[in-house]
Protein backbone atom coordinates (compact mmCIF):
# COMPACT_ATOMS: atom_id res chain seq x y z
CA UNK A 1 0.00 0.00 0.00
CA UNK A 2 1.39 3.19 -0.92
CA UNK A 3 1.56 6.42 1.24
CA UNK A 4 1.56 9.16 -1.49
CA UNK A 5 -1.14 11.19 -2.08
CA UNK A 6 -1.23 13.56 -5.59
CA UNK A 7 1.74 15.13 -6.09
CA UNK A 8 3.55 18.15 -5.94
CA UNK A 9 5.38 19.36 -8.83
CA UNK A 10 8.96 21.45 -9.37
CA UNK A 11 9.76 23.78 -11.88
CA UNK A 12 12.56 26.14 -12.95
CA UNK A 13 13.02 29.06 -14.27
CA UNK A 14 16.05 30.36 -16.28
CA UNK A 15 17.04 33.88 -18.38
CA UNK A 16 17.89 34.16 -21.84
CA UNK A 17 21.91 32.51 -21.41
CA UNK A 18 25.31 32.84 -23.71
CA UNK A 19 28.37 30.98 -23.24
CA UNK A 20 30.93 32.73 -20.95
CA UNK A 21 28.00 34.00 -18.84
CA UNK A 22 26.55 33.27 -15.00
CA UNK A 23 23.17 32.95 -14.74
CA UNK A 24 20.76 32.13 -12.10
CA UNK A 25 18.31 28.80 -12.43
CA UNK A 26 15.18 29.51 -9.66
CA UNK A 27 13.73 26.71 -8.25
CA UNK A 28 9.94 26.51 -7.39
CA UNK A 29 7.98 24.28 -5.29
CA UNK A 30 3.86 24.31 -6.23
CA UNK A 31 2.33 21.72 -3.58
CA UNK A 32 -1.04 22.23 -5.38
CA UNK A 33 -2.75 22.49 -2.62
CA UNK A 34 -1.33 20.36 0.22
CA UNK A 35 0.70 22.03 3.40
CA UNK A 36 4.19 20.03 3.34
CA UNK A 37 6.97 20.79 6.01
CA UNK A 38 9.59 18.72 4.73
CA UNK A 39 10.96 18.21 1.13
CA UNK A 40 13.49 15.44 0.47
CA UNK A 41 14.76 15.60 -3.12
CA UNK A 42 17.56 15.40 -5.56
CA UNK A 43 18.13 17.38 -8.72
CA UNK A 44 20.09 15.72 -12.49
CA UNK A 45 22.17 18.01 -14.04
CA UNK A 46 24.20 17.87 -17.29
CA UNK A 47 27.92 17.56 -15.22
CA UNK A 48 30.64 19.88 -16.40
CA UNK A 49 30.02 19.95 -19.95
CA UNK A 50 27.73 22.49 -20.54
CA UNK A 51 27.89 24.66 -17.53
CA UNK A 52 30.00 24.37 -14.12
CA UNK A 53 27.73 25.34 -10.90
CA UNK A 54 28.97 28.52 -9.38
CA UNK A 55 27.31 28.53 -6.43
CA UNK A 56 23.82 27.93 -4.64
CA UNK A 57 21.49 30.74 -3.37
CA UNK A 58 19.37 29.88 -0.36
CA UNK A 59 18.29 33.32 0.10
CA UNK A 60 14.66 34.09 0.05
CA UNK A 61 13.69 30.46 -0.13
CA UNK A 62 10.79 29.42 1.63
CA UNK A 63 12.61 26.60 3.67
CA UNK A 64 13.92 28.08 6.43
CA UNK A 65 15.70 24.54 7.63
CA UNK A 66 18.36 22.58 6.13
CA UNK A 67 19.31 19.32 7.98
CA UNK A 68 21.11 19.13 4.27
CA UNK A 69 21.55 22.21 2.10
CA UNK A 70 21.97 21.19 -1.38
CA UNK A 71 25.11 19.77 -2.22
CA UNK A 72 26.55 18.80 -5.58
CA UNK A 73 27.86 15.15 -6.22
CA UNK A 74 31.74 14.97 -7.08
CA UNK A 75 30.75 14.71 -11.19
CA UNK A 76 28.32 17.69 -10.94
CA UNK A 77 25.28 15.27 -12.42
CA UNK A 78 23.36 14.96 -8.88
CA UNK A 79 22.42 17.93 -6.77
CA UNK A 80 20.82 16.84 -3.61
CA UNK A 81 18.80 18.39 -0.56
CA UNK A 82 16.27 18.11 2.73
CA UNK A 83 14.83 21.24 4.11
CA UNK A 84 11.58 22.27 5.77
CA UNK A 85 9.84 24.65 7.43
CA UNK A 86 7.99 24.41 11.02
CA UNK A 87 4.11 24.03 11.20
CA UNK A 88 4.45 23.66 7.24
CA UNK A 89 3.69 25.53 3.94
CA UNK A 90 1.38 25.88 1.15
CA UNK A 91 2.54 27.42 -1.85
CA UNK A 92 1.71 27.93 -5.65
CA UNK A 93 5.43 29.38 -6.33
CA UNK A 94 7.46 28.97 -3.46
CA UNK A 95 11.06 29.13 -4.35
CA UNK A 96 12.99 26.57 -2.85
CA UNK A 97 16.68 27.47 -4.20
CA UNK A 98 18.53 29.43 -6.77
CA UNK A 99 21.56 27.61 -9.06
CA UNK A 100 23.91 30.02 -10.02
CA UNK A 101 26.13 28.37 -13.24
CA UNK A 102 28.38 29.51 -15.59
CA UNK A 103 27.67 28.23 -19.50
CA UNK A 104 31.22 26.28 -20.14
CA UNK A 105 30.35 26.10 -24.39
CA UNK A 106 26.90 26.29 -26.08
CA UNK A 107 24.74 23.86 -26.23
CA UNK A 108 21.09 22.11 -25.08
CA UNK A 109 21.44 20.79 -21.63
CA UNK A 110 18.53 19.13 -19.75
CA UNK A 111 17.71 19.68 -15.72
CA UNK A 112 15.33 17.22 -13.99
CA UNK A 113 14.13 16.58 -10.84
CA UNK A 114 14.86 13.32 -9.85
CA UNK A 115 13.56 10.89 -6.59
CA UNK A 116 11.79 13.61 -4.94
CA UNK A 117 9.08 13.65 -1.86
CA UNK A 118 7.73 16.33 0.38
CA UNK A 119 6.09 15.23 3.72
CA UNK A 120 2.56 16.15 4.48
CA UNK A 121 2.40 18.56 7.52
CA UNK A 122 -0.13 16.17 9.40
CA UNK A 123 1.10 14.36 11.79
CA UNK A 124 1.64 11.12 10.10
CA UNK A 125 4.29 12.20 7.86
CA UNK A 126 2.11 11.04 5.10
CA UNK A 127 4.68 11.41 2.01
CA UNK A 128 3.63 13.07 -1.50
CA UNK A 129 5.22 12.38 -4.45
CA UNK A 130 6.56 15.41 -6.32
CA UNK A 131 7.12 15.60 -9.77
CA UNK A 132 8.12 17.98 -12.76
CA UNK A 133 8.94 18.21 -16.75
CA UNK A 134 12.56 18.77 -17.53
CA UNK A 135 13.86 22.56 -17.95
CA UNK A 136 15.35 21.96 -21.56
CA UNK A 137 18.22 25.05 -21.11
CA UNK A 138 19.99 26.27 -24.38
CA UNK A 139 23.19 27.95 -24.15
CA UNK A 140 23.51 30.35 -26.99
CA UNK A 141 27.21 31.25 -28.40
CA UNK A 142 28.50 34.55 -27.31
CA UNK A 143 28.48 37.46 -29.42
CA UNK A 144 31.63 38.89 -30.48
CA UNK A 145 31.94 42.16 -28.47
CA UNK A 146 29.41 41.41 -25.57
CA UNK A 147 31.14 40.69 -22.79
CA UNK A 148 29.61 37.89 -20.38
CA UNK A 149 27.04 38.77 -17.99
CA UNK A 150 27.96 37.51 -14.72
CA UNK A 151 24.98 37.66 -12.61
CA UNK A 152 26.14 36.30 -9.20
CA UNK A 153 28.90 38.79 -9.46
CA UNK A 154 26.36 41.54 -9.57
CA UNK A 155 24.23 40.02 -7.14
CA UNK A 156 27.17 40.43 -4.45
CA UNK A 157 28.50 43.38 -5.70
CA UNK A 158 24.39 44.76 -4.99
CA UNK A 159 24.89 43.35 -1.24
CA UNK A 160 25.16 45.85 1.61
CA UNK A 161 23.41 44.26 3.75
CA UNK A 162 24.63 42.33 6.72
CA UNK A 163 22.92 39.02 7.72
CA UNK A 164 19.64 39.36 10.19
CA UNK A 165 19.83 39.67 13.78
CA UNK A 166 20.15 36.54 16.11
CA UNK A 167 19.88 35.01 19.35
CA UNK A 168 22.74 32.90 20.62
CA UNK A 169 21.02 29.78 22.62
CA UNK A 170 22.57 27.93 24.93
CA UNK A 171 21.77 24.22 25.84
CA UNK A 172 22.95 21.05 27.79
CA UNK A 173 20.70 17.27 27.30
CA UNK A 174 23.32 14.20 28.81
CA UNK A 175 22.17 13.02 24.94
CA UNK A 176 23.48 15.65 22.96
CA UNK A 177 27.31 16.30 22.88
CA UNK A 178 28.39 13.64 26.01
CA UNK A 179 26.61 16.03 28.09
CA UNK A 180 28.43 19.05 27.46
CA UNK A 181 27.36 22.70 27.19
CA UNK A 182 26.31 24.12 23.59
CA UNK A 183 25.39 26.88 21.91
CA UNK A 184 23.04 26.86 18.99
CA UNK A 185 22.35 30.19 16.32
CA UNK A 186 21.04 30.52 13.30
CA UNK A 187 20.23 33.77 11.01
CA UNK A 188 19.08 34.21 7.10
CA UNK A 189 20.66 36.86 4.14
CA UNK A 190 17.84 37.92 2.03
CA UNK A 191 20.73 38.88 -0.38
CA UNK A 192 23.69 36.75 -1.24
CA UNK A 193 22.73 34.32 1.68
CA UNK A 194 24.33 33.32 4.42
CA UNK A 195 28.37 32.03 3.66
CA UNK A 196 28.84 30.58 7.03
CA UNK A 197 29.51 31.31 10.79
CA UNK A 198 32.34 32.19 13.15
CA UNK A 199 33.30 31.05 17.14
CA UNK A 200 34.90 33.07 19.41
CA UNK A 201 35.52 32.07 23.23
CA UNK A 202 36.76 35.19 24.78
CA UNK A 203 39.60 36.35 23.25
CA UNK A 204 40.36 33.26 21.25
CA UNK A 205 40.67 33.53 17.41
CA UNK A 206 37.28 32.65 15.76
CA UNK A 207 36.80 29.46 14.42
CA UNK A 208 34.91 28.19 11.59
CA UNK A 209 31.33 26.62 12.59
CA UNK A 210 28.09 25.14 12.06
CA UNK A 211 24.57 26.29 13.30
CA UNK A 212 25.28 24.03 16.80
CA UNK A 213 28.84 24.60 18.79
CA UNK A 214 29.82 22.88 21.94
CA UNK A 215 32.13 25.37 24.06
CA UNK A 216 35.43 24.18 24.19
CA UNK A 217 35.93 25.69 28.04
CA UNK A 218 33.02 24.47 29.88
CA UNK A 219 32.86 26.14 32.77
CA UNK A 220 35.01 29.72 32.36
CA UNK A 221 33.44 32.68 32.68
CA UNK A 222 33.45 34.38 29.55
CA UNK A 223 32.03 36.12 26.37
CA UNK A 224 30.86 34.17 23.40
CA UNK A 225 30.94 35.81 19.88
CA UNK A 226 29.11 34.63 17.18
CA UNK A 227 29.95 36.49 13.50
CA UNK A 228 27.46 35.34 10.53
CA UNK A 229 28.81 36.17 6.99
CA UNK A 230 27.17 36.22 4.12
CA UNK A 231 28.37 35.67 0.84
CA UNK A 232 29.37 39.49 -0.09
CA UNK A 233 31.70 39.32 3.11
CA UNK A 234 29.56 41.31 5.37
CA UNK A 235 29.08 40.11 9.20
CA UNK A 236 26.49 40.28 11.92
CA UNK A 237 27.71 39.47 15.00
CA UNK A 238 26.14 38.60 18.35
CA UNK A 239 27.48 37.69 22.07
CA UNK A 240 26.54 35.15 24.76
CA UNK A 241 27.75 35.26 28.25
CA UNK A 242 28.80 32.52 29.77
CA UNK A 243 28.49 31.85 33.53
CA UNK A 244 25.96 35.03 33.37
CA UNK A 245 22.72 34.72 35.96
CA UNK A 246 20.76 34.97 32.46
CA UNK A 247 21.64 31.16 31.27
CA UNK A 248 19.37 29.06 33.31
CA UNK A 249 16.46 31.08 32.02
CA UNK A 250 18.07 30.92 28.71
CA UNK A 251 18.07 27.59 28.69
CA UNK A 252 14.54 27.03 29.26
CA UNK A 253 13.44 29.18 26.60
CA UNK A 254 16.28 27.68 24.19
CA UNK A 255 14.81 24.08 24.22
CA UNK A 256 11.63 25.07 23.24
CA UNK A 257 12.58 27.01 19.94
CA UNK A 258 16.03 24.28 19.07
CA UNK A 259 13.11 21.32 20.02
CA UNK A 260 11.15 23.67 17.27
CA UNK A 261 14.06 23.97 15.15
CA UNK A 262 15.58 20.63 14.98
CA UNK A 263 11.76 19.18 14.63
CA UNK A 264 11.96 19.14 10.91
CA UNK A 265 15.40 17.18 11.13
CA UNK A 266 14.22 14.81 13.59
CA UNK A 267 10.78 14.18 11.35
CA UNK A 268 12.81 13.77 8.21
CA UNK A 269 15.28 11.46 10.09
CA UNK A 270 12.51 9.14 11.16
CA UNK A 271 10.54 9.00 8.15
CA UNK A 272 13.72 8.55 6.27
CA UNK A 273 14.58 5.55 8.30
CA UNK A 274 10.40 4.34 7.99
CA UNK A 275 11.00 4.32 4.74
CA UNK A 276 14.00 2.21 4.57
CA UNK A 277 12.63 -0.02 6.41
CA UNK A 278 10.06 -0.76 4.12
CA UNK A 279 11.61 -0.23 1.21
CA UNK A 280 14.06 -3.81 2.54
CA UNK A 281 11.10 -5.24 3.52
CA UNK A 282 9.49 -5.26 -0.07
Amino acid sequence: MTTHTSAATISFEVPPMAQGDTAPISVYLNTNGATINVVDGSITLPGNAVFTMRDIDLAGSALTLWPRTPSLSADGKTLTFVGGVPHGISTSHGLLFTLYVTARTHGAATIAPSKTLAYLNDGQGTALSVTGRPLALVVHPAVAGVPPHDAWQALIAQDSTPPAPFTILPGQDPSLFAGQQYLFFQTSDNGSGVDHYEVAEGAAAPVRSGTTYVLQHQNTPETITVYAYNKAGLAQTSTYQIGGSSNTAWTVGAWALLLLILAVGVCYLRRRARRTRITHTI
